[in-house]
């Protein structure tokens, strides 16, 4: 089986995994030619409700009406009813194909311009055609086609290869099999990697899943900022905290000028920026275990394995974040808040200055919390934590109220947990982002 196939049922189904090793090498399925599609279409109409060896010596009759030349679509058309009743056709099959071939004459069904459509955009087109139906859709898209991303929800074989593989106890209903499969995908542009080598068990390797670093993120830190971050980039690979920290930065002027307008406070830009380029750098002095025991979690609130590893990434960045800051010329009330900021980012109620909370701590704390709602964390998280993407989403909706310190961040949060939403339902359904 292909590796890159085998990599990913590793990260995202460890029983399928399992049962990919035992199956061993298959045969790779390769895209027909496009001068074929008509004729293998016809094969599926033909194949429908019917076993394979059936369905071959049926078909195997069908062309041979046409004398040993090619099967094409006028041929088809003009080919009388009774003949290819006389093939083992039935009634309707032999009007499913007549009413294939004319839909191609007719031009109303585009076989030439399937290589540029996407898989959706396929089915749409051929469940016009009379006699063809979501089966026969997936077959086509699958063994012609080779599409990768396909599940036939009707296929009784699949259904029963589920029973199998996942050990139920009866037959699986379509809800069932869309909650198996739709957790054995990832939408496009979201790569995940296991360590290389790790002290943890294979039960727990999952925790430490991370997102490669990528230099394009850089550009979604302010230039002003950029030595900073780089000078702390060696600190920050420990979960996944160099993309979080470069991707968040994209909200960080959205966060501020909306609060800045709502409250006509002036933020100190700086203070925001160093403190969340420092916020999680403590992730560097922790082991593997304590790392695993923080993401035991299915959603935004913390267990009490959590709290501990929370507690101490917070004390230690404080540790760092003060090193840093007399090596950048930053002192005095500046240094003081920038460090509370990095100490209290998960727990922002216990610190206050003159008895109020300060707002570039809020700024930070809803920067960071965006992290949860974004497309790259949101995945990371359903397999680090082991948690269905379905449920996932709903945690987060539940918690979201609770969990930010601004309207303008709740609204972001809302508006980002709604594209991941879609994003389960495009997945569902069989659409690849």
């Amino acid at each position: 089986m292909n590796q890159k196939i085998l990599d990913h049922f590793k990260l995202k189904d460890k029983t399928l995994y399992k049962w990919a090793l035992k199956v061993g090498k298959l045969e790779e399925i390769k895209k027909d030619r496009p001068a074929n599609y008509f004729l293998r279409l016809c094969y599926e109409i033909v194949g429908q409700q019917l076993s394979g060896k059936v369905a071959s010596v049926i078909f195997v009759r069908f062309k041979k009406l046409f004398g040993g030349s090619k099967v094409t679509v006028k041929k088809v058309v003009a080919m009388p009813h009774k003949k290819l009743r006389g093939a083992g056709l039935s009634n309707a099959k032999a009007k499913y194909l007549k009413y294939l071939a004319k839909s191609v004459l007719d031009k109303k069904l585009p076989l030439s311009k399937f290589d540029k459509m996407t898989d959706e955009e396929v089915r749409e087109s051929l469940l016009k055609v009379k006699g063809i139906g979501p089966w026969t859709c997936e077959m086509f898209l699958m063994f012609t086609l080779a599409r990768p991303d396909v599940f036939s929800f009707g296929d009784l074989g699949l259904r029963k290869g589920l029973m199998k593989v996942y050990h139920l106890k009866k037959e699986p209903t379509k809800e069932k099999m869309e909650k198996i499969t739709v957790q054995i995908k990832l939408p496009i542009g979201i790569v995940l990697r296991e360590p290389e080598s790790t002290f943890l068990g294979e039960e727990q390797k999952h925790f430490l899943l991370y997102i490669p670093w990528d230099d394009k993120c850089l550009e979604n830190v302010p230039r002003k900022y950029q030595k900073y971050f780089l000078e702390c980039f060696p600190l920050l690979g420990v979960r996944t905290t160099d993309v979080h920290v470069a991707i968040c930065f994209s909200f960080f002027e959205k966060l501020i000028s909306a609060y800045e307008k709502e409250t006509r406070l002036t933020i100190d830009r700086d203070v925001v920026a160093l403190a969340f380029i420092l916020h999680d750098i403590g992730w560097s002095q922790l082991n593997e275990r304590e790392v695993a025991l923080s993401l035991g979690i299915k959603g935004l609130i913390l267990n009490h394995d959590a709290i501990g590893p929370k507690e101490k990434h917070a004390i230690e960045g404080e540790k760092i974040a003060k090193e840093k800051l007399i090596s950048w010329g930053i002192s005095g009330e500046k240094s003081d808040l920038i460090c509370a900021c990095v100490r209290w980012h998960d727990l922002p109620d216990k610190v206050s200055f003159n008895g109020a909370m300060k707002p570039e701590i809020k700024i930070l704390v809803d920067l960071d919390h965006l992290w949860s709602f974004t497309k790259e964390n949101f995945w990371q998280d359903t397999l680090r934590k082991g948690v269905a993407a379905d449920e996932y989403a709903k945690n987060l909706e539940k918690d979201l109220e609770g969990y930010f310190t601004t309207d303008t961040g709740k609204n972001l949060a809302r508006k980002l947990l709604s594209e991941r939403k879609e994003e389960i339902l495009f997945l569902r359904e069989g659409s690849l982002l």
